[in-house]
């Protein structure tokens, strides 16, 4: 047992998240008393156990609890505090079965201050309940397409803290200048107090209105540069006074990506010569400035390299390790990489400090991705987004190496999205829009242009870099898309692991010679989506495999040619291979067959032909002869509705498997069928076209005999006896419009590898059959059963928003299906 116990922590003693030597190591505080709640906690609905933190994917409330057991004296003498490193769900906290309060997650960093009176022993029972997202919150998390996987639980670490009962909070308002040849640095801090004048207390220390003392000692390498004494000041019990300080510098160390210098800000809090609290920050000093379309630092022309970044990892969802970050941050020095993206999530608050220690700069976006407009603009998203954005910036202000927030992904914004949100520093703003959609252009500091399109065509992008981005202030591209794990057909090949380098190499190139502030590789990791895609085929169907690196950080060619990009090293030689699109000729034989049965109905077989002519041409004629029960051959009308659903079966499946690789179809999917796995199996297959079409085809003749089955319930009004051969023959026979098709069905495959605008021009076409098919079998009806016009059209209008209009309101209420359409139609119609 003893050596199982051994092995474990050698093998497990690093796959969680940092703890307390972590942040003691980070924030350099000794005074604090650390706990670090990393490990069993109890799940309260199953009593089972449950190892803290966790990656879940279930959206469902998760009630854990733990219970912890700290030195009376020490528990008494101090204020307590729960630190969350970060979690996606909201949360409301326990202490021995009090409530402290709900809390806003968003994975971002937060302590939450413990009420004195909710610790009287040295038995503490801590309970986290995660408040799973809902409505619009949630809504933004799942209706969009490449969202990464929404992490519920507590994915990031949990300490517990007990500190001074006067103590500081984080720096804020950090600001650094140039001027003159002298460096300034000022902001501002916190100094909090509990209750002072407790009877119980027997420290003596704390007392109302007691004198404090502080000091802002500046340091390199452990040397004092500058010292800054706040004069002594009375603070009374619960408190939060601000404090400010400002240095100087006349000799003084600049940051930058290739000497990332920093300064150690110690700020410490005395009463007499008693030290209660210190806090330390690492920071540097910068000078970023977007000019003239490009990123000038510290004077300086920096052409940007850089990568987004998500928090995934195999078999560790979005809970990665201090070993984790490590080794990515290390992978990403060496592609040669000057900067991150952190994409979806604000970052772990150990990754940003690595940014800062190894001279990386930072983009971090607001976790808003694709919203129209109406999404945004409810009270409940526009609130939470301005909550997160007074989180990020109180997180992640000092750090030197943000260069820029992100003001959210391809949001339909309708007012200046920098007057919305609650940055009070001197801060620098970034918008990421997709090229399909340049409309909505704002005037921010950098513009972030997202090319994700697996067909990219190079004279389009540059011709709309000149004619739409020229008057941006700076143009970043993030460019990258997915490909098939074990593609290496050649860059030819679309969804090839060399057309993924081949197009890295093509558009970098291009924002060089275009003069952009640089680019962004989407991305340097494969992570799970929360929705299946359908543009690769992979085994897993949720993979997102646009990364430089797998998921389990294997390099790809994609790694070793960006590597050579951004060194300015000799680019491999590709491999073009050739691009073959898989041709079924069972569907042209089959299709031929169907016209050639056709031809010979119509030559050969006079009723046929009878039938054909005059419901095309004396549609009523033909009508009246169903409903006076003139023989019309059921057997004809069965081969009609097999020819009808077959032809229908090749077009459809050849349209879906040609365009599968186009984001739009999977777009329009997913906004159509709202089930995951039916979504999954659609996908699965789209790419088998075959088995597809007989699919479609059998689906399709089972709606004619469902359509007939309607219409033989609503005969109960007609005056005439009609039997279920006459509503499938008028189902039918109303339908044969759309044998027009059948030619086209044939070579669909062919012509549509020709040109876009064909496939547009058959679909329309397909639509407009159609629409006239359904008003014939409207009009059909209304002789057949001999009822007028109007009660006909009343009927069928109560039966489409019965079937129709009331499911279509009920799945935009829960899922907001026709604002999304809307925002997809801006994009690619």
């Amino acid at each position: 047992m003893k050596i199982f116990i051994i092995l474990f922590f050698i093998l497990f003693s690093n796959v969680f998240p940092f703890g307390a030597e972590d942040y003691n190591s980070l924030y350099k505080t000794k005074e604090r008393v650390v706990v670090d709640l990393k490990g069993n906690w109890t799940q309260e609905n199953t009593q089972s156990r449950r190892y803290v933190p966790f990656s879940s994917t279930s959206n469902e409330e998760i009630s854990i609890t733990k219970e912890i057991k700290i030195d009376k004296n020490l528990s008494k003498s101090r204020l307590w505090h729960i630190y969350f490193a970060g979690f996606d769900s909201d949360v409301e906290v326990y202490v021995n079965e009090n409530f402290v309060g709900k809390y806003l997650g968003a994975m971002t960093p937060f302590y939450v201050k413990i009420p004195e009176n909710f610790i009287d022993d040295e038995n503490i029972k801590i309970k986290l309940k995660t408040v799973p997202l809902e409505n619009h919150s949630l809504i933004s998390k799942t209706m969009g397409i490449d969202n990464m996987r929404y992490y519920t639980a507590i994915t990031r670490d949990v300490l517990f803290i007990g500190t001074s009962k006067v103590w500081l909070n984080n720096l804020f308002n950090l600001k650094t200048k140039i001027k003159e040849n002298k460096a300034t640095i000022e902001g501002s801090f916190l100094v909090n107090s509990g209750i002072l004048n407790q009877k119980n207390d027997s420290s003596g220390i704390y007392k109302e209105n007691m004198p404090i003392r502080i000091e802002v000692n500046l340091s390199d390498n452990n040397n004092m540069v500058e010292s800054y004494n706040i004069r002594e000041f009375k603070i009374e019990s619960e408190r939060s006074v601000e404090q400010k300080f400002k240095f100087v510098l006349n000799n003084y160390k600049l940051w930058d990506t290739d000497n990332p210098n920093l300064y150690d800000l110690e700020i410490k809090i005395y009463s007499g010569e008693r030290l209660l609290d210190s806090y330390t920050e690492s920071i540097g000093i910068k000078k970023a400035v977007f000019s003239e379309k490009q990123l000038y630092l510290n004077g300086k022309r920096t052409f940007i390299k850089g990568v987004d970044y998500i928090e995934d990892f195999e078999g560790k969802g979005g809970t990665l390790s201090i070993s984790d970050f490590e080794k990515d941050i290390n992978l990403i020095k060496k592609l040669g990489a000057n900067l991150v993206r952190f994409k979806y999530l604000p970052p772990h608050p150990y990754m940003i400090k690595l940014c800062d220690k190894y001279g990386i700069l930072t983009l971090i976006d607001l976790p808003a991705y694709r919203l129209p407009n109406r999404i945004y603009n409810t009270n409940e998203l526009k609130v939470r987004l301005e909550n997160v954005s007074r989180r990020l910036e109180s997180s992640y202000s000092t750090s030197v190496s943000l260069i820029s927030w992100g003001l959210g992904s391809e949001i339909e914004y309708s007012s200046e999205p920098k007057n919305i949100y609650k940055f009070e520093g001197d801060n620098k703003f970034y918008r990421t829009y997709n090229i399909n959609n340049l409309k909505l252009l704002g005037k921010e500091d950098l513009s972030v242009v997202s090319i994700y399109n697996s067909f990219v065509n190079y004279e389009k992008i540059v011709k709309i870099i000149d004619d739409n981005l020229s008057n941006q202030n700076a143009v970043i591209l993030n460019f990258g898309l997915p490909i098939q794990l074990k593609n290496h057909n050649g860059y030819l090949d679309l969804l090839s692991v060399q057309n993924q380098a081949n197009v890295i190499i093509n558009l970098f190139h291009i924002a060089e010679r275009k003069k952009l502030a640089g680019c962004i590789i989407n991305s340097f990791n494969d992570y799970l989506l929360q929705n299946p895609t359908l543009r690769t085929n992979n085994k897993d169907l949720f993979l997102s495999s646009t990364g430089l690196v797998e998921r389990n950080r294997k390099t790809r060619l994609s790694y070793e040619t960006t590597q050579s990009l951004f060194n300015q090293e000799k680019e491999p030689i590709l491999d073009a291979g050739s691009q073959s699109e898989k041709s079924s000729i069972s569907f042209i034989i089959l299709g031929l067959a169907l016209l050639l049965l056709f031809i010979f109905l119509l030559n050969r077989i006079k009723r046929f032909r009878e039938y054909f002519k005059r419901s095309i041409v004396s549609p009523f004629n033909f009508y009246a002869d169903i409903r006076d029960q003139r023989l019309i051959s059921t057997s004809l009308t069965l081969i009609l509705s097999l020819m009808i659903s077959i032809t229908l079966g090749i077009f459809l499946s050849n349209f879906l498997f040609h365009f599968r690789n186009y984001e739009a179809e999977q777009y329009l999917i997913k906004l159509i069928v709202p089930s995951i796995d039916f979504q999954k199996n659609i996908y699965k297959m789209i790419w088998q076209p075959e088995p597809f079409m007989l699919i479609i085809s059998s689906v399709i003749f089972l709606i004619f005999f469902l359509i007939s089955s309607v219409l033989k319930l609503f005969s109960s009004v007609a005056s005439g006896k009609i039997f279920f051969s006459d509503t499938f023959i008028i189902t039918v026979w109303s339908f044969i419009p759309v044998i027009l098709i059948l030619p086209f069905a044939i070579v669909s495959q062919k012509l549509f590898m020709l040109n876009e605008g064909i496939a547009i021009t058959m679909i329309i076409l397909l639509l407009i059959l159609l629409v006239w098919s359904f008003f014939r079998m409207i009009k059909a009806s209304s002789v057949v059963f001999d009822i007028s016009s109007w009660k006909v059209y009343s009927t069928v209008s109560i039966i489409v928003i019965v079937l129709i209009f009331l499911p279509l309101t009920l799945y935009q209420i829960k899922n907001s299906f026709i604002d999304y359409l809307i925002y997809f139609s801006k994009f690619y119609i």
